[in-house]
C-alpha cells in the first residue's frame, strides 16, 4: 500500500479527473454533518532573546506547547491535537504559531474554550483564525464552479474590478484542482475533495500523503461516518476561516458555512 502512494506522489496526480465516471446527479452538495471547528490557530509574541536566530527556532517552543496541550485538558479538549507552525518575523518582532485540531471534538466545548480568551492569554497565547466547516456528500469540478462563479459576480485574483468583493483565489500550485477558494469579506472560503486532500497532503517526513491512513482506518468518528455517508457520492469539506482574534458566534460561523454552500448550483455537483 505504502509503495502504490510513493507512487502516486512522485506522479503529477493534479490533473487526475476523479469526476470522470461521475455523473451530475442535481442533488446538489448533502450536508453529512454538523457544523465543527476543524482547528483553530493559535500565537505567542516573542523577544528577540527567546529565538534561535542561527537555527530560526522559538528556545522555548517546547514549554509553551506543554502549556497548550494542559490548557486544552484543562477546557474538556481530550481529542485535540496542538503542533508548532511557523516562526514569524515582522517589523513587530517574532511570533510563533501554532495550530490545534480539533475536528473530533463537540463543537460546544471548542466554543467555551474560544470565548474565553483570559486562558489563553495567562500564557501569553492569542487566538489568530479558526476554520468552520461542515462535511456534504458530492463533489465538484473546480473549472465549472470557477466559471459559474464569475458569471454570478465573483472575480478571479487579479481582475482589477473593484465593485466584484468576492476573489478566486488562483492557487492551483499549492492547493491542487480539487480544492476551490475564495475571498470575501476578510474570511476565506474553501471547498475541496476530502479524500483527495488525504492523499495529497505530504507526511512531515516523507512523501506519502498521511490523512489517507485517517480515511481508511477511522470507525466511530466524524470523518468515519462522514465518509460512510458520503460512499456513493464523495465527500467535499466547507469550510470558512475566519482570521480573527474574538471568536465570532456559532450561529455567524454556520451562517457563512451554508452561504458557500449555497453559491454552488446543484445541477454542477457530482
Amino acid at each position: 500500500m505504502e509503495k502504490l502512494y510513493v507512487m502516486l506522489c512522485e506522479n503529477d496526480s493534479s490533473n487526475v479527473n476523479y469526476n470522470k465516471n461521475g455523473t451530475q446527479d442535481s442533488k446538489g452538495l448533502i450536508p453529512v454533518s454538523e457544523l465543527y471547528i476543524d482547528n483553530f490557530l493559535l500565537s505567542i509574541t516573542l523577544e528577540e532573546n527567546l529565538v534561535d536566530k542561527n537555527r530560526h527556532v522559538y528556545k522555548e517552543n517546547g514549554k509553551t506547547l506543554s502549556n497548550i496541550w494542559k490548557i486544552l485538558k484543562a477546557a474538556g479538549l481530550t481529542k485535540s491535537k496542538p503542533k508548532t507552525l511557523v516562526l514569524n518575523k515582522s517589523a513587530a518582532g517574532y511570533c510563533q504559531v501554532y495550530k490545534v485540531h480539533c475536528a473530533e471534538e463537540e463543537v460546544s466545548t471548542v466554543m467555551n474554550f474560544l470565548e474565553k480568551p483570559a486562558m489563553l492569554g495567562e500564557f501569553g497565547l492569542h487566538l489568530q483564525e479558526i476554520d468552520a466547516a461542515v462535511d456534504v456528500a458530492g463533489t465538484f469540478d473546480k473549472r465549472e464552479i470557477e466559471n459559474y462563479l464569475m458569471e454570478t459576480g465573483f472575480r478571479m485574483e487579479g481582475d482589477s474590478n473593484a465593485t466584484l468583493s468576492k476573489t478566486i483565489i488562483d492557487n492551483d500550485v499549492f492547493v491542487g484542482k480539487n480544492c476551490l477558494s475564495y475571498m470575501d469579506g476578510g474570511n476565506r472560503f474553501k471547498l475541496f475533495n476530502k479524500f483527495v486532500q488525504s492523499m495529497e497532503t505530504n507526511a512531515v517526513r516523507n512523501r506519502v500523503g498521511n490523512h489517507i491512513y485517517d480515511w481508511v482506518v477511522q470507525q466511530g468518528t466524524k470523518l468515519a461516518n462522514a465518509r460512510d455517508m458520503g460512499i456513493d457520492r464523495g465527500v467535499t469539506q466547507a469550510e470558512v476561516t475566519f482570521y480573527t482574534s474574538e471568536a465570532p458566534t456559532l450561529e455567524v460561523m454556520k451562517e457563512r458555512v451554508f452561504e458557500l454552500l449555497g453559491h454552488i448550483p446543484n445541477s454542477l455537483v457530482y
